[in-house]
């Protein structure tokens, strides 16, 4: 409950989620703010009396080891969002570092390899390079599209004319 209680105060509300996990807005949270928050969370561990396990060096280095493992998610999922025709070799490396630190991690860790491991681990560099960046095709890209368009629907909805409203979101959306 207090980790939960962490998770809220740093944006992240598990209650609010499908089943309790952590996802979109949530995981991205998580992976920005995971140094602060992992540092909460293992302070939080190390004051608790009701510890079953571990030593205090044994519980900081798997608080650092899990922001170590966010901290590649991050830096994978920054790389996999080139957009098409962005993508350069240095990219492609950067991303392949990303991953198999990140997979490794999850090894150490003892995580179980999900399907969506494995498709990270075996095929989504490969499927970016051969579609010279899959960024700007992914569900999670037309999702955003669609969230900025609303946006700009509601800040340019004073504007009348159908046309100089496009033109407006157009000029916007180029810059």
């Amino acid at each position: 409950a207090r980790m939960d209680e962490i998770l809220k105060k740093n944006g992240i509300d598990r209650a609010a989620m499908f089943g309790g996990t952590i996802e979109g807005n949530g995981a991205r949270i998580l992976m920005q703010k995971c140094v602060a928050i992992i540092d909460e969370m293992v302070e939080e561990v190390l004051q608790a009396t009701t510890r079953v396990a571990g030593t205090d060096d044994e519980i900081r280095h798997v608080g650092e080891t899990h922001k170590h493992l966010l901290l590649s998610l991050d830096g994978y999922f920054s790389c996999l969002r080139t957009k098409r025709f962005h993508l350069t070799p240095e990219i492609v490396e950067q991303t392949k570092r990303y991953r198999d630190r990140f997979l490794a991690l999850e090894r150490y860790l003892g995580m179980s390899i999900t399907t969506k491991s494995h498709l990270a681990g075996y095929h989504s560099v490969e499927q970016q390079e051969a579609l010279h960046g899959v960024g700007d095709i992914g569900e999670d890209f037309g999702e955003r599209n669609h969230q900025d368009e609303a946006k700009a629907d509601r800040r340019l909805g004073c504007v009348r004319h159908f046309a100089t409203r496009e033109k407006i979101k157009s000029k916007e959306g180029v810059q």
